[in-house]
């Protein structure tokens, strides 16, 4: 039987590595189908920032390239975390946190909009402007949330609310609430 069960344990390892390699050759052709087609897309919007526009013409431009630039981080995290199995320490980047939480607000503008909900960004006083951390992935879990707290209520408000909880030397802890007035998770 001890036998039967190390026969049977490796051959289930066997198939499981030549699906992880099977999973990784689909996601490296996804990446050019993907990848391709959206360098398409952020090369226009490029140019057509360069065209003389009016203010709601370059609104329009500057949302689409910052969505498609989004696009893109999704993608290359996506795909990174594929081949990856986890987020690469790499990725550590620095960025300005206020400028990262506008653009996920900026993003979700539009739908929110649409569904007349107002949309706030709460920001507390006290955060610094700059931290070190995987800033794509952030931006990504952010927008989730937003996407999903517009989706999901039907009148009022959706928040994102920012605040430091805790400081250990150069280490900011921050807790980032989603809030809505709608149905919830």
């Amino acid at each position: 039987d001890l036998e039967q069960l190390a026969t049977d344990l490796q051959t289930t390892k066997t198939e499981l590595e030549r699906s992880q390699v099977a999973q990784s050759e689909f996601f490296a052709q996804m990446s050019h189908e993907l990848r391709t087609p959206l360098n398409g897309v952020v090369s226009a919007v490029s140019l057509l920032e360069q065209l003389p526009l009016g203010e709601q013409q370059a609104d329009l431009v500057a949302f689409a390239k910052s969505s498609s630039e989004n696009l893109m981080q999704v993608i290359n995290y996506v795909l990174d975390v594929s081949k990856l199995g986890h987020v690469d320490e790499g990725d550590i980047a620095e960025f300005n946190c206020p400028a990262l939480l506008r653009s996920a607000i900026t993003v979700v503008k539009a739908k929110a909009n649409e569904k007349s909900l107002q949309l706030q960004l709460d920001i507390s006083n006290d955060l610094p402007q700059t931290y070190r951390g995987h800033p794509a992935e952030l931006r990504q879990s952010l927008l989730n949330l937003l996407i999903n707290a517009i989706k999901f209520t039907e009148q009022g408000c959706v928040t994102l609310h920012v605040r430091q909880v805790a400081q250990t030397g150069d280490e900011h802890t921050l807790r980032f609430d989603v809030i809505d007035t709608g149905i919830g998770i």
